[in-house]
């Protein structure tokens, strides 16, 4: 060994090691995607897994020890990695959700999900849109309600990664209230859509 290097020693969990080499594995399977000629995967991955490093960057700042720098390195590396992934599988799934939903005429159903002051103020409202469209897969982000939930004549789903802002004199008539269960079903959905978990 060369008199300029070290070696270092930490102590880590036992599934560091295997989650680092999936890590590089699964930036080796992205580059090897045949879609990646477009750029689009990769650069959902890497947008996920620079914005993941971000959030980190300041504790690594702090370390002296240079262990414990390298520890929080591999650790850092592998849990932006795998948040890159998850968000990456969640564009995919949002992908098949919009091709599959067509919203159709007549009414379009939501949920106000803005604070009342805003309201009050701006004399509009914050809502999600709620769809009938059966989907093929889960999202973390729309919440099913039953046929009769909120005065739905048909099961739905709250869409919570799909906000908009439109004046209270847009709306056509009041439909329910979601049970309190719903509610925090909702606020878990917007706090993913919006990235605040």
């Amino acid at each position: 060994m060369p008199t300029n290097e070290k070696t270092y020693t930490f102590r880590a969990s036992e599934d560091l090691a295997p989650r680092t080499r999936e890590a590089f594995r699964t930036w080796r399977d992205l580059l090897a995607e045949e879609d990646v000629g477009s750029g689009a995967a990769l650069r959902e991955a890497m947008s996920g897994f620079c914005l993941a490093v971000a959030r980190r960057a300041r504790a690594l700042d702090q370390l002296d020890n240079q262990s414990a720098l390298f520890r929080s390195t591999f650790e850092m590396f592998v849990d932006a990695t795998e948040k890159a992934v998850e968000d990456l599988e969640f564009v995919r799934a949002y992908e098949e959700w919009a091709q599959a939903d067509e919203e159709g005429v007549g009414d379009k159903p939501a949920l106000i999900v803005s604070w009342q002051p805003i309201q009050d103020a701006l004399k509009a409202a914050i809502v999600a849109r709620i769809t009938s469209v059966e989907k093929k897969r889960s999202l973390p982000t729309a919440v099913r309600l039953d046929a009769g939930e909120a005065g739905l004549d048909q099961p739905g789903y709250v869409l919570c990664h799909d906000l908009i802002t439109i004046d209270r004199e847009l709306f056509r008539r009041y439909s329910g209230e979601l049970t309190l269960q719903k509610v925090l079903e909702v606020e878990d959905g917007l706090r993913r859509a919006l990235d605040l978990a």
